[in-house]
């Protein structure tokens, strides 16, 4: 198992395997941002069938290697996720409009590069993309001419959703749905025991073929 999880982290530093050691660095540019470290999830996840949240917060190879692996403990799952979008570029506020008595509002904002996403031979059977989109998501994006473009947008709202509202941190991306239909706006839904239902925030995507970048709004009661 260990022999596996070195190869999965030398093949997305691009390093030599013994390289790859307790001390190796995990937090350098190239895993910053929850993309970068979902690509190293769904790495551990298609290798090892091993599941855990601390590859979103883990700092070094030997911190990985010990919540991976069970040699040693980890840091509590939630802490992790809010760690890693905490760490992120993207940004989340309340905000509350003094002006008549207006509700208060939580808005989360997230960007990303269209070139960050895995360019795969087969959307339908990459873990990056199974792991982090529904089949009506992955079937929408095909469609298009520049499908990363689209996934990316995607992937934006739904980071944006888990800054917005911090519920749904811990929950599996490919949960979080992101629907377009017949030109209307596009709106949430979420996956409980493979049903949707609908969740009430407002959502706006924007991309272009190099940068997707997404917004979500909710009413705070």
């Amino acid at each position: 198992m260990e022999d596996k999880l070195r190869q999965v982290v030398a093949e997305l530093f691009e390093t030599d395997l013994n390289t790859v050691t307790e001390s190796f660095l995990l937090s350098t540019r190239r895993m910053q941002g929850s993309l970068a470290r979902a690509k190293l999830d769904a790495a551990i996840r298609n290798r090892l069938g091993v599941k855990s949240r601390a590859v979103y917060s883990a700092k070094t190879y030997g911190e990985l290697k010990g919540a991976v692996l069970g040699v040693s403990s980890s840091s509590d799952e939630s802490d992790s996720v809010i760690s890693a979008i905490s760490s992120s570029d993207s940004t989340a506020t309340m905000v509350e409009n003094s002006m008549g008595g207006m509700p208060a509002l939580t808005c989360g904002i997230d960007v990303e590069m269209v070139e960050n996403l895995p360019e795969v031979d087969d959307y339908w059977q990459d873990s990056f993309y199974t792991n982090s989109f529904s089949s009506v998501e992955i079937a929408y994006c095909l469609l298009q001419e520049n499908p990363r473009m689209h996934f990316a947008a995607r992937w934006c709202a739904k980071e944006a959703l888990k800054k917005c509202d911090p519920s749904y941190l811990s929950e599996e991306m490919k949960n979080l749905e992101v629907l377009s239909h017949n030109g209307n706006p596009p709106i949430f839904r979420h996956y409980q025991n493979g049903t949707p239902t609908p969740i009430p925030f407002a959502v706006s995507l924007s991309h272009t073929p190099v940068m997707a970048v997404a917004m979500t709004i909710k009413q705070v009661n």
